[in-house]
């Protein structure tokens, strides 16, 4: 038990181990400023903004409360070279980073590309940890 909780505390400081699912952030803005961050933060990372899916309207709409839950869709500017050579990658993408409030305040996180490693080819080895590289900056970015 002790464990799992030092993990959820690394993963939400920002440093969570390499066999942690999750890379995650604790902001510290508020709501609107972390979204305006995050948003310009990938852009500055050279990714390219998709989408923003108010997830929490959809939800308070079926009578559930959950405070703030967005979801950040988001591509690497090679995505289209990447889908060309490996389609199996296409279940990675777009990246995404999920921006919740709890308890303590807004929470930024996003699935390690790496985890999901569909192949053993180098280079796609690297992609994917360069992807989650750049993901955990940008979550630094934020604040």
């Amino acid at each position: 038990m002790r464990a799992l909780i030092l993990a959820a505390a690394l993963a939400v400081a920002g440093l969570a181990p390499a066999s942690e699912p999750f890379l995650q952030h604790r902001s510290s803005l508020f709501a609107p400023e972390t979204m305006a961050h995050l948003q310009t933060a990938i852009q500055d990372a050279g990714y390219q903004l998709r989408f923003v899916q108010p997830v929490d309207h959809g939800l308070e709409n079926r009578g559930v409360d959950v405070g703030l839950y967005r979801v950040v869709l988001f591509d690497p500017p090679e995505v289209a070279r990447v889908l060309d050579a490996h389609p199996e990658l296409a279940p990675l993408l777009p990246l995404r980073i999920t921006v919740y409030e709890d308890d303590q305040g807004i929470v930024l996180s996003s699935l390690r590309p790496t985890l999901l490693t569909p192949s053993d080819d180098p280079a796609v080895e690297a992609l994917l940890r360069r992807w989650e590289q750049d993901i955990r900056e940008i979550l630094q970015e934020v604040g």
